[in-house]
Parts: C-alpha cells; sequence; structure tokens
C-alpha cells in the first residue's frame, strides 16, 4: 500500500497545538475531516500525505498568506484552512517493457498512456517519469530548450563543456521520443473502440479504459490549481518514480539528483508538497473544498491504477 495520512495542525510559537474550528453547524472538527482525507487517501501505489492548517504565519511555508488569499481572489480579512498535499517515500516502478508491448500492439496507446499520465499528475499527485525528467533537464540545463546547443554553444564547445550538463543524447539512447515527450496520440473514440476489442490484450483494454477515465475526471479539475500564487517555490516532491528501464545510462538519475541538490543547497525555496489549497473557514467554504477535493481524490485513484497497469514495482525506495 502506498503512504498516506493527514496530520491536522496549527504552528504557534514554534509549538505544536490542536486546531478547532467548526466547519459546519453542529460542529465537525478536523478530526472527522482527518477521518474522511485519511479513508479516501489511500493508494495502492502513489505515496502522499495531507496537512491541514491555518492559513496564517507558521513555519510550514515562507509565504505571504494575505497576498496569496488576494491572489486567489479570497479575503484575507476572514480565516482560512490551507490543504497541503505532501510528498511522501516513493516507490519505484519501470514502464518500458509494457508501454513498448502496449505501443507494439496498439500504435499510438502507449504514448497516450504516458500523455494522460502527466495531464492527472499535474492534476493531483506529481511523478517523476521521463517526461517530467526530461523538462526538468530542459529547464535545469538548456535554458528551456529541448536541446543543449546554446549551453554548449556558450561555454564554449563540447570539450569545455565536458560533463557538466546532461545532453538530448543520453535520452535518446535511453528510450524512444514518445516517452519522453508523449502526445495524445488516440481520440476518446479511439480508446473507446480499443476498450471493446475482445481480441486485443486484456492489459491494452484495461490502460485504453483508465486513460478515458482519466480524461474524464480530469475535465472538472484544473490544471496547476494549488499552485496558484506559488511561483517563487520550486516544487520537488513527486509521489512514484516511473524509469524507463534500470539501464546504467538513464539520465533520469543524474537530472534528479542535480536538480534536487541544487534547489536544497542552492538557497532556493522549495517544497516536496503538490501546491496548497485554501478555503474559507466556514460552511460555504467548508462544502466547496470537499466537492472539490472529492474530485481530486477521483483522479488521484485512476492515476493510481494507471501506474499499477503500466508500472513493474522494481522495490527501490527514494525519499
Amino acid at each position: 500500500m502506498g503512504q498516506s495520512g493527514v496530520v491536522v495542525r496549527r504552528r504557534e510559537s514554534g509549538e505544536t497545538a490542536s486546531l478547532e474550528v467548526r466547519l459546519q453547524r453542529g460542529g465537525r472538527r478536523p478530526a472527522a475531516l482527518s477521518d474522511w482525507a485519511t479513508r479516501n487517501g489511500r493508494f495502492d501505489r502513489l505515496a502522499c500525505s495531507l496537512s491541514i492548517q491555518l492559513a496564517e504565519g507558521g513555519r510550514d511555508f515562507a509565504l505571504d498568506w494575505a497576498a496569496l488569499l488576494e491572489t486567489r481572489g479570497l479575503d484575507p480579512d476572514r480565516p482560512h484552512l490551507a490543504v497541503t498535499t505532501w510528498g511522501a517515500r516513493s516507490r519505484s516502478f519501470t514502464i518500458g517493457r509494457v508501454l513498448t508491448t502496449l505501443e507494439r500492439e496498439c500504435p499510438g496507446l502507449g504514448t497516450t498512456a504516458l500523455h494522460d499520465l502527466r495531464e492527472a499528475a499535474i492534476r493531483t499527485v506529481d511523478v517523476m517519469d521521463p517526461a517530467r525528467v526530461f523538462y526538468l533537464a530542459s529547464m535545469f540545463y538548456w535554458y528551456g530548450e529541448s536541446t543543449e546547443a546554446a549551453v554548449i554553444e556558450e561555454m564554449g564547445g563540447e570539450e569545455e563543456a565536458g560533463d557538466y550538463i546532461v545532453r538530448r543524447s543520453q535520452f535518446d539512447d535511453y528510450a524512444p521520443e514518445w516517452a519522453w515527450m508523449p502526445r495524445k496520440a488516440l481520440s476518446v473514440r479511439a480508446l473507446e473502440v480499443i476498450t471493446r476489442n475482445a481480441d486485443l490484450s486484456g492489459c491494452a483494454r484495461q490502460v485504453a479504459a483508465a486513460c478515458l477515465a482519466i480524461r474524464r475526471a480530469g475535465k472538472k479539475i484544473p490544471a496547476f490549481g494549488p499552485y496558484e500564487g506559488l511561483s517563487d517555490l520550486e516544487f520537488v516532491g513527486h509521489g512514484a518514480l516511473l524509469w524507463w528501464d534500470t539501464s546504467d545510462h538513464d539520465p533520469m538519475v543524474r537530472v534528479i539528483d542535480d536538480y534536487e541538490q541544487h534547489v536544497m543547497e542552492g538557497g532556493e525555496a522549495y517544497s516536496d508538497s503538490f501546491g496548497i489549497e485554501t478555503f474559507e473557514c466556514s460552511p460555504d467554504g467548508f462544502k466547496g473544498w470537499l466537492a472539490r477535493k472529492k474530485q481530486w481524490f477521483a483522479l488521484a485513484h485512476k492515476l493510481d491504477t494507471l501506474v499499477g497497469l503500466i508500472g513493474e514495482e522494481i522495490g527501490h525506495e527514494s525519499n
């Protein structure tokens, strides 16, 4: 089972104290909210946890809470709760064998699975897959470009650059391009046809169904919603590590290690969370958040299902 749980807290002069907030008439206390979130937050493969605190002061984030609330169209003069979803101890899976088999059996299904996986991840629990790591390489080493050419030229050539940066060719050698630049190759109709085709493997039909479920559930949830107003933070959390294979020339290890070391030792503000949700401490505020979180959990569970279909656990754990 993936790790999950809820911590309810309020920071007060460096001490942890109980947060007592009545969210409904009759008194809905954090214990009930914690129980509900824990029940819904049990995943088979993803690892994450939730914490709840008042959106004020505290040491969890170096945030201007008033500015954040205003950015989101909320009244900073009224009390709000902040719900944070954190990355936890991630499990590792290889995805290359299954996806290659799917792509051979149903051209486009492998890249579609990765595309829809990423669409779900940016709305719920982020995962480190080849596409996410390729994006990190582009931003961290290549100034946002798709290759290292401009950086190499700036550094004075290949010899001067040496092993300082990861090359695009390392991704080319590691996995097919569609693995680290996935595109939505198959339409909803094409996926529906696959789910009904008895001549195809059960895995292909199940993956197609999982992609359809993600697309339907994902329509209700904006991408990067919990990250709104947090552009000054670097987010390093992940709920699973999805390696293409276990080869020695895997560039993902180098990119993840370099990026996390740079962020954590370089003085940047960083978080291993997946953003912060905020809502007013009122019955209407709570009901609105609860409705959105139910949709969030529904999509996260569909992401968890897709990871289980395409991933083969290798037993490696990472903080």
